[in-house]
């Protein structure tokens, strides 16, 4: 039942964060309650929906495992530190470099982080899911950071869809030479890594939040429980 009411939380929250935002439905309650009234609503329910999602997750009981080789090995750990630098630096540059995928109006152009993934926060959160699946081991706790996971590439595709009704030549071009994965555009040859774009603040505070989060996160977490 634990993994159900997991499963129904990503529903909520996915479903209405995505949903929400996809026309005409937005359109619709955008003409009813207008511009500031919409990001409003749309804001408590995703407030509401995640709040259910964790509060679902955090009173699971976890006491069925499996994969437990793999998660509870050293090198997995490491691996999963790494990933989560990785996934801060995509979250922080992001702030420095925002995507025109965004909801921020700025210059359709690949730069800094754009150039890794024209969705650097959304692949943060999907970076986030995939290294907490590989050092966790019972069904909830995967079911929770798959989530993250499958909703970091999955929005990331609905935003593709509907900023393809907004753009023009321009757009179209700038999604023909970026990626939602990270450095697939690099490896098919349509970007090329400028590290010196990359903002170094951003880097910085990955760096310093990720120690902060490998030092702090046992006890943490384990106050929760």
């Amino acid at each position: 039942m634990n993994f159900w009411m997991v499963f129904l939380g990503w529903i909520l929250f996915a479903g209405t964060h995505i949903g929400l935002s996809a026309e005409p439905f937005r359109g619709k309650l955008v003409s009813k309650m207008g511009e500031k009234g919409f990001q409003g609503f749309y804001s408590l329910v995703a407030l509401a929906t995640f709040a259910f999602l964790v509060t679902a997750f955090v009173l699971t009981d976890n006491t069925n495992e499996f994969f437990p080789v793999a998660a509870s090995a050293s090198w997995m750990t490491h691996l999963c530190n790494l990933i989560m630098l990785f996934a801060f630096i995509l979250f922080f540059c992001g702030f420095a470099n925002p995507s025109p995928m965004g909801m921020a109006t700025v210059k359709t152009e690949a730069i800094g982080i754009i150039r890794i993934t024209r969705h650097p926060m959304n692949m943060s959160f999907a970076l986030f899911g995939l290294a907490h699946i590989l050092t966790n081991r019972s069904p909830e706790e995967w079911m929770f950071y798959l989530g993250f996971l499958v909703y970091g590439v999955l929005g990331s595709m609905h935003q593709d869809r509907k900023k393809a009704h907004q753009g023009g030549i321009n757009f179209q071009s700038f999604v023909e030479n970026t990626s939602i994965l990270p450095f697939a555009a690099i490896i098919t040859g349509k970007q090329t890594l400028k590290l010196g774009e990359i903002s170094k603040k951003g880097v910085l505070i990955a760096i310093v939040a990720t120690i902060l989060a490998r030092v702090f996160h046992p006890s943490v977490w384990t106050g929760l429980f």
